[in-house]
């Protein structure tokens, strides 16, 4: 049941803004998406979509789209909370 993990450009971009302790705990939540992209905890589907969600990794969020039928997990967004919804 293993998914392609897919980034978008930009989050290299949001990568760089985030501190090397923060960096290490968002990319082990991002491959461990590839082999369940609905954990048990800290995941939410976003209003007004049918396939983007959000996983809280402390006071990170990381906003991801899924393709059920590709098994693709496209990783679109990485940020502070209070940035990231903007």
């Amino acid at each position: 049941m293993n998914y392609k993990i897919i980034f978008a450009s930009s989050v290299k971009k949001d990568f760089k803004k985030i501190a090397r302790e923060y960096q290490t705990r968002l990319m082990q939540a991002i491959q461990n998406l590839a082999e369940n992209p609905f954990p048990d905890t800290n995941w939410k589907k976003l209003k007004g979509s049918d396939h983007c969600f959000r996983l809280r990794v402390g006071d990170y969020r990381i906003l991801y789209e899924t393709e059920e039928c590709l098994k693709i997990v496209s990783v679109y967004k990485v940020g502070h909370r209070k940035d990231v919804y903007e």
